[in-house]
């Protein structure tokens, strides 16, 4: 709210300003009109209507004309054409050389003094409106914290930082549920448990903290990273998604975990502490977005910290969810 009544507050310092210049520009014209720079305009004259007065009707003498016989006579009628004669233009007005220079150097002083009144009125107004408060977690990451930062009901590390914004991804499983409600090829774009994160869970954020969360354009790559007997698995990814909250993907994971190891099989790589997560003080598995070996199934996170990228099926409801978003600074 505060934001907006500070946007509100410029346009109308922006709108004053505006109007300052305008009043400028008018009162420099009338000084030049007085002063007989410019000729003021002459006014046409207001049209008057004629009245025209019919003089009374005199009856005529009767008098008595001898008969004459009629003679045949065949009378033409001509209209004679109307002649439009063309509207005289009026005058051109012409200034000379010393009116035009002197005209030309006030209109520059008139456009650079309201260019003075809109900058000076508008750092008056920085001046007087403070800067909006960043928010906490802004400040923890300024402060170069990137682990346990609370946003929510949640605590949060720090993945990557980009200008405004920062990606964070939860300590630890906040809850169990399936990727899918039944057993079917699906992708994160088509999944209840997309649904569910970005319906439910975001609504349970407070307005204030929904408002700093980005709306994040997530690509979904095929399944290129896992192979059986050598040919990769291929599984499609789905389209692009436009998420609030999401998982992390396989591409994802090999980015902010650097140096994980691929195990011979291909199926999945080696154990890293760093990707075991705990629910209930327990460690456990958790869902990552991208397909399985096959398109009913989902690629993971085992509770030793393996990542698997041949997956699990989609509606094993006791899968843990490791939500991840992009939080504005």
């Amino acid at each position: 709210m505060k934001a907006d009544i500070n946007t509100i507050n410029l346009i109308m310092t922006l709108i004053i300003a505006a109007f300052s210049a305008l009043a400028t520009a008018g009162s420099t014209y009338a000084a030049l009109v007085t002063a007989g720079i410019i000729d003021k305009p002459e006014k046409k004259p207001p049209k008057v209507k004629s009245q025209k007065t019919k003089p009374p009707k005199a009856k005529p003498p009767k008098v008595e004309l001898p008969e004459v016989e009629p003679l045949d006579v065949t009378l033409l009628e001509v209209d004679s054409p109307e002649i439009k004669l063309p509207k005289a233009k009026p005058p051109r007005r012409r200034l000379s050389k010393k009116k035009k220079l002197i005209l030309s150097l006030w209109a520059t002083l008139t456009v650079t003094a309201g260019l003075i009144t809109i900058a000076s009125t508008y750092k008056v107004y920085l001046d007087v409106v403070p800067e909006p408060e960043p928010s906490p977690v802004a400040v923890m990451i300024a402060q170069g914290e990137t682990r346990n930062i609370p946003f929510g009901d949640y605590t949060w590390r720090v993945l990557e930082v980009q200008n405004d914004r920062a990606l964070l991804l939860t300590e630890d499983i906040i809850e169990q549920h399936c990727y899918h409600e039944k057993a079917a090829n699906v992708t994160w774009e088509t999944c209840t448990l997309r649904e569910y994160l970005n319906g439910e869970v975001y609504e349970n954020f407070s307005a204030a903290d929904r408002k700093q969360i980005a709306l994040t354009r997530n690509e979904n790559p095929d399944n290129t990273w896992g192979s059986t007997n050598g040919r990769p698995f291929n599984t499609p990814g789905g389209n692009p998604t436009d998420d609030y909250i999401f998982l992390l993907s396989v591409a994802d994971v090999l980015q902010y975990f650097p140096d994980l190891i691929l195990h011979k099989d291909e199926r999945y790589y080696k154990a890293d502490e760093r990707l075991i997560a705990k629910f209930n003080d327990s460690a456990h598995w958790w869902w990552l977005r991208s397909p399985g070996m096959v398109s009913n199934y989902v690629t993971s996170v085992d509770f030793d910290g393996r990542l698997f990228v041949r997956g699990l099926h989609v509606y094993f409801d006791v899968g843990g969810v490791r939500p991840a978003l992009w939080v504005k600074l």
